[in-house]
């Protein structure tokens, strides 16, 4: 294509599995082209070249695993390729191809990769990679040297050159351990190394927590796989003592801390719980198998009950219905529940009046399921939300006893006054549309519709937009008071934002009010 996808064009290609390898633009913006194909038998192997923009094309080689075009292919006509692990180097377009030295490199040593620096014809730099270790060279391929691995780090998997190599040679890479992943920076060429900052701002961020009632106190973020730790105007850093893998992708894990956290500690991250405040954890990997629970939820009476629901449905490829556990000793033993409705669970509640009517909520495909002896059984109580996927859940205590609020993927906010048997819309105000993340406490509940619009509906009230919104998608929501100040934490798919606002709400809030918690 070239209208920017508008219309496309065959490349004469057809008859081959095609894997782009590389592209090379000249100064005139020529395109020459470098595609690994397997033929149509699957029976062999090529290494194509083009020069002129897919016109015609030629083979240049076979069972390559991967080949590129030197960064200055149009003036030294240079390209390399990997085949069984060693390196080879053609300076004729691809004509002829001969394996480069490897002084300085042990025999057994397996490539898997290779980075040429910019301007190679004069640098004469390339790194060459394999999972755990690399070796640069700044003469083409002459002499060898060792990239000092960095304590503590199990590989890294990515690196790439400053555009201005040759005056400041800076190279970065990308560092990961079983705990974190960080980006590394050497600005003599490889030599020595250091970290950049102590994470990436704009990570899509899932489930938050907050350690404690304040605005500007400790919280948690669950990005993908880990847990980061940050105060506000601080920058985010990994809890170390999180065992990496525990919780799940963004959008499916769960954080969650017990009611009394202050006093005891507790609180789960996935299929790992912590019973100190974080300081050590045990993951209950023979609990929850190959399931990473991303919907948790502790009795309002925790502290007398000890009881917490945990549930969530396998991160394998397919369909993969939700299961549920239930441990009534604080999380030391758990007990799978049955349930009488297959489908994905998205968040469980614990009704406002659980200590005395011991009903529990799961927010489902297709409605809310409802168990009214502590999950022993389970029923659908209604068909009035039939065709919405009901993703959020708050039940509290209200004039007129326990209410509870069910927050849909396609049609707002509906409220039952009588734990589920019928339900009525609650969207005065509020855009009757997908919501994706939904919480609340006594005074106030929180949208955060899937366009990024947060919507906050105070007690006996309508619902008041907060600001301009956020433009991107929210994932979880704190909230937090301090008098008349209510603070709102909202994750992302691009960050954790925060803003402040006074109550009684104002009635227009059309400025931007967003902000990033860590800036």
């Amino acid at each position: 294509s070239t209208d920017a996808g508008e219309s496309w064009q065959s490349m004469g290609l057809e008859q081959h599995k095609v894997f782009l390898f590389d592209v090379s633009i000249d100064e005139e913006g020529s395109h020459s082209l470098l595609v690994y194909s397997r033929g149509p038998e699957g029976a062999y192997e090529e290494l194509l070249l083009s020069v002129d923009g897919g016109v015609t094309w030629k083979t240049i080689g076979n069972n390559f695993d991967k080949a590129k075009f030197s960064t200055t292919f149009a003036a030294d006509h240079t390209l390399f390729g990997l085949k069984n692990g060693k390196l080879y180097r053609s300076q004729d377009k691809g004509e002829t191809w001969t394996e480069m030295g490897r002084t300085g490199i042990p025999d057994n040593f397996y490539f898997t990769d290779v980075f040429i620096a910019p301007d190679f014809q004069d640098t004469q730099t390339l790194i060459l990679f394999r999972n755990n270790e690399a070796y640069i060279t700044s003469d083409g391929g002459e002499h060898w040297r060792l990239i000092p691995p960095r304590e503590g780090f199990v590989y890294w998997w990515l690196m790439t050159f400053s555009p201005d190599y040759q005056e400041r040679p800076t190279i970065f890479r990308v560092d990961y351990s079983y705990r974190r992943t960080l980006i590394g920076r050497s600005d003599d060429g490889g030599v020595t190394w250091s970290s950049v900052g102590n994470g990436i701002p704009g990570a899509p961020t899932g489930a938050l927590a907050s350690l404690d009632d304040s605005a500007d106190g400790l919280k948690w973020a669950a990005p993908s796989f880990r847990i980061f730790a940050g105060k506000k105007h601080t920058p985010w850093y990994p809890l170390e003592t999180f065992p990496y893998g525990a919780i799940g992708y963004f959008r499916r894990s769960e954080l969650m801390l017990s009611p009394t956290f202050s006093q005891d500690g507790i609180v789960m991250a996935g299929k790992a719980i912590s019973r100190d405040g974080g300081e050590n954890w045990e993951v209950l990997s023979d609990v929850f198998n190959d399931i990473t629970p991303r919907a948790i939820a502790f009795a309002p009476d925790f502290s007398r009950s000890h009881t917490i629901l945990a549930a969530g449905e396998s991160t394998d490829w397919g369909w993969h219905p939700s299961r549920l556990w239930i441990s009534e000793d604080g999380g030391f033993n758990w007990r799978r529940l049955s349930l009488s409705r297959n489908g994905i669970i998205f968040a469980i509640a614990f009704d406002a009046n659980w200590a005395q009517n011991r009903t529990v909520y799961l927010a489902m495909e297709n409605g809310v399921l409802r168990s009214t002896d502590g999950g022993a059984s389970w029923e659908w109580p209604s068909d009035a939300l039939l065709g919405t996927n009901v993703v959020g859940l708050v039940s509290r205590q209200e004039r007129n006893g326990s209410r509870l609020y069910a927050a849909t993927s396609t049609a707002g906010v509906f409220v039952s006054d009588d734990q589920g048997n019928t339900w009525r819309e609650f969207n005065h105000r509020l855009p009757r549309g997908q919501v994706c993340a939904f919480t609340g406490n006594d005074d106030f509940l929180v949208a955060g519709l899937c366009n990024g619009d947060i919507f906050v509906r105070p007690a006996y009230e309508v619902w008041h937009p907060i600001g301009t919104g956020l433009g991107v998608r929210p994932n979880d929501i704190l909230i937090l008071q301090n008098n008349d100040l209510v603070t709102l934490i909202v994750s992302t798919d691009n960050d954790v934002f925060t803003t402040t606002f006074s109550t009684p709400i104002p009635p227009i809030l059309d400025q931007n009010l967003w902000l990033p918690y860590v800036h």
